[in-house]
């Protein structure tokens, strides 16, 4: 085999390699780990889709696993004590990380997903399907299995704002413990009260605002809303958790600093607990976006924000990969970068 040739073959592993390096241990884009709620014991229970687990931090720092192989976004800890979880489905977690299905993706209407569930375990899900020719419509699903529309429709809801009530683009969801349902829609936080009334938070675009396009309408913010009504969205492209209250004031409670962006929001007792990830999880590959990275550096993580604007870092999640398996992909790329940047200079001087 000639010089040129060898050349050849190991600028092509190299750039396999760096294919290798970038897109090694990626989560799916349509899950990014927004997940974050508290129990009454003051436990905190996140997800973790760099290592596909629902993570739970005890009051006095220990971390343990509560499931393991497990890659989803949301999760909400019920009266009863369960996880509540949705994946392909509705599903309960027991202390003792017993899952149970509660409620099978093939009861949910075709054309339709779920979108969230409260202490209660009613199940909220919407018939978002892009293809239906008609506004998106919002039901309830009770316990006992009763199905009620609750929002959306053709006709417009009574609304508090002067905004139009139909809604278009419902993208997540939060539950507020008056009984209230808060929706992303496009880039606007709507609030279904418990009568069905639907109203427009003033400045709420503000706090949601993602990229522009078509883009922007299916980007999963996390958020929630306390018992005051304010509502808290962690907002991955400003890199800042936002505070809406109701009467339309909008504040930045936290901004996280490069890598690291916020994906999830929980509400307990005053205190706001954030769940940070390193990168953006909707932008393009980046070296600290690849997981085998963030895994030996650490990701996620959990900060609480105190009611005198206080924060704390409260847990990062390393995991036990190697070095090696960073640096070798590293050196390989590197290598083939030289080559193919010494090819490139020879080219010009024939």
């Amino acid at each position: 085999m000639t010089v040129g040739a060898l050349q050849n073959r190991f600028f092509s592993l190299s750039l396999a390699a760096i294919a290798v390096f970038l897109c090694f241990g990626r989560e799916a884009d349509a899950h990014v780990g927004t997940g974050i709620d508290l129990d009454r014991q003051g436990r905190i229970y996140f997800t973790d889709t760099y290592h596909n687990c629902i993570w739970r931090l005890e009051s006095n720092g220990k971390l343990t696993p509560l499931l393991r192989g497990v890659h989803l976004d949301y999760l909400i800890v019920g009266d009863d004590g369960y996880v509540y979880l949705i994946k392909d489905g509705v599903w309960k977690i027991s202390s003792q990380s017993q899952m149970t299905e509660v409620l099978s993706s093939t009861h949910f209407p075709e054309g339709s997903r779920p979108l969230c569930i409260d202490r209660q375990a009613n199940i909220y899900f919407v018939n978002g399907n892009v293809a239906l020719k008609r506004a998106p419509e919002i039901y309830r699903r009770t316990s006992e299995g009763k199905v009620t529309v609750i929002a959306g429709g053709d006709e417009p809801q009574q609304v508090v704002q002067a905004v139009q009530a139909i809604l278009r683009h419902i993208n997540s969801a939060a539950w507020s413990p008056d009984g209230s349902l808060y929706i992303r829609d496009d880039q606007l936080i709507r609030r279904v009260s418990p009568d069905g009334k639907v109203s427009t938070l003033a400045h709420s675009e503000d706090a949601t605002m993602a990229e522009d396009g078509e883009e922007r309408l299916v980007r999963t913010m996390g958020m929630a809303a306390d018992a005051a009504g304010n509502v808290y969205v962690a907002n991955y492209w400003k890199r800042a958790v936002m505070k809406v209250t109701p009467d339309g004031r909008l504040m930045t409670i936290l901004t996280s600093n490069w890598p690291w962006v916020p994906v999830g929001v929980a509400t307990s007792g005053g205190d706001i607990y954030v769940l940070e990830r390193m990168g953006n999880p909707y932008g393009p590959s980046t070296v600290l976006e690849v997981s085998t990275l963030a895994d030996r550096l650490g990701s996620p993580r959990v900060r609480k924000i105190s009611p005198d604007g206080a924060i704390t870092t409260l847990v990062v999640v390393k995991g036990e990969r190697g070095l090696a398996v960073i640096v070798v992909p590293l050196i390989l790329a590197t290598a083939g970068l030289l080559f193919w940047l010494m090819r490139k200079r020879r080219a010009k001087r024939a």
